[in-house]
């Protein structure tokens, strides 16, 4: 009784677009390394057919994300930039404060779902950037390359 209570709060709780008890990433696309490992220049690889993950760098910080149907989930590990410009976005100051307790001395302590690339890039920045160009694919390929938005 108390196991169908459960899947059919789940399942209605999802119906009106909430994830409940769904991993942001889903484990058959979680990269076989760690996104800290990008800082150390090692190239990671999806364990599946679904191999849309993306890296950025900018001004010291190094971000790993993967592209899913909700949107960019930046991974865990990565790092944000401690500069804040004066062209960026307001947004990005509030969902900085927003998000602080998922970012520690600099790094992501758990994978965050944001809904646009620009909006991650600039997060990742704190500068006004355009996500399309700046996230990049194992082969060097953009984002707006790799996928069609």
């Amino acid at each position: 009784m108390f196991y169908e209570f459960i899947y059919f709060s789940k399942l209605v709780i999802n119906a009106i677009g909430y994830k409940f008890l769904v991993p942001l990433v889903p484990d058959n696309i979680k990269y076989k390394i760690s996104a800290g490992a990008v800082e150390d220049n090692h190239q990671a690889t999806a364990d599946s057919i679904f191999d849309h993950f993306f890296n950025m760098s900018y001004n010291g910080a190094i971000a790993t994300a993967a592209w899913t149907n909700d949107g960019i989930v930046v991974l865990k590990g990565s790092s944000i930039s401690n500069d804040i410009t004066a062209t960026c976005p307001f947004s990005v100051s509030n969902n900085r404060a927003w998000y602080s307790e998922k970012i520690v001395d600099g790094k992501f302590q758990e994978d965050v779902l944001f809904k646009s690339p620009s909006g991650a890039a600039a997060f990742i920045a704190g500068a006004h950037v355009n996500g399309k160009i700046y996230w990049k694919s194992e082969d060097g390929k953009t984002i707006g390359e790799s996928l069609i938005m």
